[in-house]
């Protein structure tokens, strides 16, 4: 071999180590206990970035957007957690792309609408309502106040086919109510589908948002408490409240008509007994001395905050007379009185329950005449009408009264043939009057449906 070809063999030799070097240098090499060290200062974000994916041995695909600067300095420390380090700087993100990870900003991320819908179901939340929160409208409940004399409107039917939400309000959610009404949850870009059949929300939006709407929806979807009213309507004499409310040691709330009893007692009698045990001994005792009687005695389930009435009664013929040519036709119609009791109770902690409470008493008052000369009867309608608002625990027992009813009678004993004589008659019989006066009692023991043993 030459001089000459031995000269171009080495360069070509050094040459090629040289490249093998340069290689090396730019392209380290991962280390194999997956630790780095890294120490930047005011180096871009993206070459930052390139250097991790360098150390690591994992793919980086870097979006065009991602801008600025970050200095760091980190020694032996796992790569996962450098990077999250300086994704954290900038306010950037991750997600899978294939067999690397795509890097963008958390902004673009937060703000792109998911391409499925994701379901969320109802148990006791209703959907209509759930819509409306989500939406960001006015939710306004269909059924009308209840009140004595008034019934619960009928539910209205809804259709069990899956429908997108319409931007106008319900026919029943119509007209302001700003105190359920609040800000759009969704995003301008969201989308919601209703389904009444299951029921539950069909909702299209940024991962974040359907993660705060689950939260939401999953805190507010809970069981309603109800409570269970037990009331015993009683007509006694006047002095019996007030000597029972001393027997059971009651306490006065207001004034003398509204006493509580306390749910258990452990001095009134040597076995403890439960009030409500006291009291049934203590009406059946009235019953039995012909002092009282205990007219009504009903019970009804309700939900909390939702009202509950309880009515009793009769109605009552009116006649209406009326002359046309001459001719007098009469016709009949028919009043209501009632007993009407009404409930709504609220709930509070401590096992505290919130009563408003509602008595309308309506009764047949005497007879008047009617002046049409034909003999129709006419009476008034003695009304008498109560309400309150008081606090009681779960099982005490409320004394509602107040309300005062008269009973008059008229009495007449004579001896036979004797009274039929002439003038002397008036001798052998004798006629009396006698008054009573009596009060309605409402007795109201509220239990929470939770609480029953």
């Amino acid at each position: 071999m030459t001089l000459r070809a031995l000269t171009v063999l080495f360069v070509a030799t050094a040459l090629t180590f040289a490249d093998l070097s340069f290689a090396t240098s730019t392209t380290p090499t991962p280390p194999a206990s997956g630790r780095i060290d890294l120490n930047l200062d005011g180096v871009e974000v993206r070459q930052a970035l390139r250097m991790v994916a360098d150390l690591s041995g994992h793919g980086l695909i870097i979006d065009e957007d991602i801008t600025g600067t970050v200095t760091l300095k980190v020694r032996d420390l796992p790569w996962q957690e450098a990077l999250d380090l300086i994704l954290a700087s900038k306010r950037l993100t991750t997600e899978p792309h294939g067999l690397a990870l795509r890097v963008l900003n958390k902004a673009q991320q937060e703000e792109r609408p998911a391409t499925e819908f994701v379901a969320i179901p109802l148990r006791h939340l209703p959907v209509d309502q759930a819509a409306a929160l989500v939406e960001g409208r006015p939710w306004q409940t269909t059924a009308s106040p209840v009140s004595c004399g008034s019934e619960v409107a009928p539910p209205q039917p809804t259709s069990r086919a899956t429908h997108q939400a319409a931007t106008q309000p319900l026919a029943s959610e119509r007209g302001p109510n700003p105190s359920t009404a609040g800000p759009r949850l969704l995003s301008p870009r969201g989308q919601l589908l209703i389904d009444h059949a299951y029921p539950r929300l069909l909702i299209k939006d940024s991962p974040s948002r359907l993660a705060t709407l689950q939260r939401l929806i999953a805190l507010l979807d809970q069981p309603q408490r109800q409570v269970m009213l037990e009331a015993r309507i009683v007509i006694a004499d006047t002095t019996f409240s007030r000597n029972l409310g001393i027997r059971l040691g009651a306490r006065w709330a207001r004034g003398s008509s509204l006493m509580i009893l306390p749910a258990t007692l452990t001095d009134a009698s040597p076995l403890a007994a439960a009030t409500t045990d006291l009291l049934r001994i203590e009406l059946d005792a009235l019953e039995q001395t012909e002092k009282g009687r205990v007219i009504a005695n009903p019970r009804v389930m309700t939900l909390n905050r939702t009202p509950a009435v309880i009515t009793q009664g009769e109605q009552l013929p009116i006649q209406n007379s009326t002359t046309t040519n001459g001719s007098i036709s009469t016709q009949t119609t028919y009043k209501d009185a009632l007993l009407c009791l009404r409930v709504a109770p609220n709930i509070l902690d401590n096992e505290l329950i919130e009563l408003d409470i509602e008595v309308h008493k309506d009764s047949r008052g005497r007879s008047l005449s009617s002046g049409n000369g034909q003999g129709a009867e006419a009476f008034p309608i003695d009304t008498h009408r109560l309400k309150t608002r008081v606090r009681v625990k779960h099982g005490e027992t409320l004394i509602l009264g107040g309300i005062y009813q008269e009973d008059r009678g008229d009495s007449q004993s004579a001896f036979p043939l004797l009274t039929d004589i002439p003038l002397l008659g008036r001798l052998f019989r004798s006629e009396g009057e006698t008054r009573r006066n009596r009060e309605l009692l409402v007795f109201l023991t509220p239990h929470l449906v939770d609480k029953q043993p």
